[in-house]
């Protein structure tokens, strides 16, 4: 026997075992050409044609290498991993609804009405000022009470003669004329005059007419010429009794009389303001000093005037040298309302110096109160007001109440402020008001404030009261009452053009409508024009500019407000908000500084978590993204945000996705595993970079198809862009199923009209409108389109149908076995009409 060669059987034995493992996955039948397989005797001569090199070659073959190449080691990759997932950038969310600011509340700069607190909503019993109950305290007080004096001199007017006789007898009228012997009397009854002829024998005394001036001419004459106090007393008794020329030459009689007794040239100037003779009055405080009254009641009496005539700033300057009690209090008092909070903090300094009795002291600590509250520290605030010894007055019991609802505790609040509208303060009725809405009880909120603009007596200026009503209307019923509201608002600016809250009230409850943000962006920018240091229209502002995608004016409000003095957690939103803005265009750097800035404040700031997340899964660097999920996941365990970011990131680090953009020379044949199933007389082909079916039907209603397969548990996604340009009346679309079994179609029909339908084995298409509210949804009419079918992420065992991004409708799809699905396009139209469909851009996504 001759020896084996070694070399040769190990030659055999590996070309035999390639040959199997070739064979097993191209069969030799794939090399068998079209021709062959249908021979020319058997088709037409349109139907022959010269083979091309692709058709030769092995179609699974050629499907892994690319172009006219055959190199063994330029294998195409047919799937790569999924670049990041598009992550929704975090949205601002300011709530619809805000807190409304109570009087007196906070400064404009602190004022904080988006709060993220859920209030408790207030029991039935907590809710009892209404109906009766009100009426109680809207009762419009009388006049000033009448001073005895006023009421003497009244009471000693006698308007007719009167003759007493010694008989007891009394005869009233007019003496005509009277002598030594006789009285002739004119008396009037019935609407006729008699005249009678009285014997003076027979007349006790009589008693002649008297007119008011004429008493007071006879008090002043019986007046000691030393009684000043007596002669100031009986001039504010003429004012009472409207004898006001009278009045007037008493005071100048007085001033005359003690040139140098400060309450004279007080009082007469007291007199002049309440006629609103203001250049009088400041004559009378001049002639003062210059009789060597240097009274500090002489300077707060032209701070006074200087005040009421808008020249509050150098009202104040007047005020801050003077060192007694009263005249800082009213330094405090007007400081406040030109917001000068440092000099406030001064004068309640130099108040503490001062030997103060039990009052006085009350008096301040109100005042040290109101600076905390101005400021935004409602829990000093609230210590200070708790410091305040019984009896509490009804400013303090308003004021304890406003900061009560300020933290959120309505019920405590309602308490407080019930105390101070006993004690008759009219504000303490409206800030009950606001915590009735804010507790949930809106209709009774709604009731205190209209029934404040129906006693116009108590309020001097309804503007306020009238803005709050109108967005207490409107929160009732959003859809029904914009414009009732809007139009109350407006008259609330008329009212006081330059009160803000009616103009950024405008702005809050139009950003609500979709129709009127224009007008909301304007009222924000009047109210703002009014107090320049209402931050919450800034930061609204800004919102509406994101939205609006006018990214630099965002930013330039964002930056405004947080050059702010505002509490942290405000700047710190608003840092976050300045990152956002910089994400939307993509400047990473400068984003990340504020959310280092938004740290700073407040450590694993909320939202600026969820921007850094997007913004580090955007880079590509998915670990770090799902890092500070995680971490906000941590502090805030049902955030949404996260919840879905996370889920969205971890599901696409396990996805695949296949792409085929047709960047190959044309052909007859799509290549890369795609099946053309051409029927009823419609050819698909390459042509210039697209997938495209085209031809008329010849029995008509057939469908043709492009497919391929993919594996059914690891299906995600199939999308691509169709263009429907030459298909108008044409069923088109895209598939996903069995197209022999159960399958889903999803595309369009001859109407234009989005459609879909679900088939079973042996039935035949039947479809379904796509609606929206009752309407049948319309194909965009563009040049491309992009159709998706995929795996709900929402709904169990169900496919979404989607257009250019949106998902139209979940539809249901039973459980499926493990196995192979077919995925691709169809194509059907009517007999005799040509008609053709373009596809590009296909991407498959499939997980592991």
């Amino acid at each position: 026997m001759c020896s084996l060669n070694k070399e040769k059987v190990l030659f055999m034995a590996v070309f035999l075992f390639s040959f199997l493992v070739f064979n097993q996955y191209y069969p030799l039948t794939l090399f068998m050409p079209d021709a062959f397989k249908n021979p020319v005797e058997n088709a037409s001569g349109a139907m022959y044609r010269p083979m091309k090199d692709e058709e030769i070659f092995p179609e699974g073959l050629f499907s892994y290498w690319s172009g006219n190449s055959r190199n063994l080691f330029s294998k195409v990759q047919e799937k790569k991993k999924l670049p990041p997932v598009a992550l929704d950038l975090p949205v601002i969310s300011l709530p619809s609804r805000i807190m409304l600011s109570p009087v007196p509340g906070t400064a404009s700069c602190f004022w904080q009405p988006f709060v993220s607190q859920n209030l408790t909503a207030l029991a039935a019993d907590q809710v009892t000022m209404s109906g009766e109950n009100l009426e109680r305290y809207l009762v419009v007080k009388e006049g000033k009470e009448m001073s005895a004096l006023a009421q003497k001199a009244k009471g000693m007017v006698r308007m007719q003669d009167t003759i007493f006789m010694k008989d007891g007898k009394r005869f009233r009228g007019k003496i005509i004329s009277e002598n030594a012997q006789e009285i002739l009397l004119s008396i009037l009854e019935n609407k006729a005059t008699q005249n009678f002829v009285i014997p003076a024998a027979r007349i006790l005394k009589v008693e002649k007419q008297i007119q008011l001036d004429e008493v007071y001419q006879q008090l002043w004459q019986e007046l000691d010429a030393k009684d000043s106090r007596g002669f100031l007393e009986l001039a504010q008794s003429c004012e009472e009794n409207a004898l006001y020329e009278v009045a007037q030459d008493y005071f100048q009689k007085i001033v005359k009389s003690f040139p140098t007794w400060a309450e004279g040239y007080l009082g007469f100037a007291s007199f002049l303001r309440r006629r609103l003779d203001i250049d009088k009055a400041l004559h009378i405080y001049a002639l003062a000093k210059e009789n060597g009254i240097h009274q500090e009641s002489i300077t707060i009496g032209m701070a006074e005037i200087a005040f009421s005539i808008g020249l509050k700033e150098k009202a104040c300057k007047m005020l801050l040298p003077l060192r007694e009690f009263p005249s800082i209090i009213k330094g405090i008092e007007y400081s406040f309302a030109t917001k000068q909070y440092q000099t406030v903090e001064t004068l309640i300094a130099k108040a503490r110096t001062l030997g103060l009795d039990a009052e006085q002291k009350k008096t301040l600590l109100y005042w040290d109160a109101m600076l905390s509250m101005c400021r935004g520290n409602i829990e000093k605030c609230l210590s200070l007001c708790e410091e305040c010894a019984e009896p509490v007055s009804a400013e303090m019991d308003n004021l304890k109440g406003a900061a009560l609802y300020l933290q959120g505790k309505l019920g405590d609040s309602a308490r407080s402020l019930t105390k101070a509208i006993e004690k008759r303060n009219v504000w303490a009725l409206y800030n009950l008001s606001l915590v009735y809405f804010a507790g949930g009880a809106s209709s009774q909120a709604a009731g205190i404030l209209k029934r404040i603009l129906d006693t116009p007596e108590i309020i001097e200026d309804p503007s306020t009261v009238k803005a709050t009503l109108a967005y207490v209307n409107f929160f009732s019923d959003p859809e029904k009452n914009y414009g009732l509201s809007s139009q109350m608002l407006k008259e609330a600016q008329i009212h006081n053009p330059q009160n803000p809250l009616p103009y950024y009230l405008l702005g809050e409850i139009g950003k609500t409508q979709a129709d009127q943000q224009e007008v909301a962006f304007q009222s924000y920018q009047r109210a703002l024009s009014l107090d320049f240091q209402i931050t919450p229209a800034l930061i609204s502002l800004g919102v509406l500019s994101v939205q609006s995608n006018n990214l630099s004016d965002s930013i330039r409000y964002f930056q405004e407000a947080s050059f702010r003095n505002m509490p942290g957690p405000w700047k710190a939103n608003v840092h976050s908000y300045i990152a956002l803005v910089y994400a939307h265009s993509e400047e990473f750097v400068k984003a990340q500084e504020q959310i280092s800035l938004a740290y700073k404040i407040e450590e694993n700031h909320i939202f600026s978590l969820q921007i850094s997340a997007w913004i580090s899964n955007k880079k590509g660097a998915v670990s770090e993204a799902i890092s500070t999920l995680e971490i906000l996941l941590g502090k805030m365990p049902k955030n949404e945000y996260a919840l879905r970011a996370k889920e969205a990131i971890e599901e696409n680090q396990g996805l695949f996705l296949w792409s085929d953009q047709f960047q190959r020379e044309d052909s007859e044949k799509i290549r890369r595993q795609w099946q053309e199933i051409e029927q009823d007389g419609i050819d698909i082909a390459l042509r210039e970079g697209k997938a495209v079916f085209s031809g008329s039907n010849i029995k008509g209603n057939v469908p043709a198809f492009l497919l391929r397969s993919t594996e059914s548990h690891s299906f995600i996604s199939i999308k691509a862009d169709i263009s429907n340009s030459e298909s108008n009346m044409a069923y088109t679309g895209i598939l996903y199923g069995n197209i022999e079994g159960d399958c889903l179609y999803f595309g369009k029909n001859s109407q234009n009209q989005l459609v879909y339908a679900k088939t079973k084995q042996g039935t035949p298409l039947k479809w379904q409108s796509i609606l929206d509210k009752d309407q049948p949804v319309l194909m965009p009419e563009k040049a491309w389109n992009n159709l998706q079918i995929m795996r709900s992420r929402k709904e169990k065992n169900a496919l979404s149908l989607v257009l250019d991004g949106k998902i139209l409708v979940n539809i249901p799809w039973d459980k499926e076995k493990p196995g192979k699905k077919d995925i691709g396009f169809f194509g059907l139209h009517e007999a005799n009409i040509s008609w053709q469909l373009s596809i590009d851009n296909i991407q498959l996504v499939e997980k592991q």
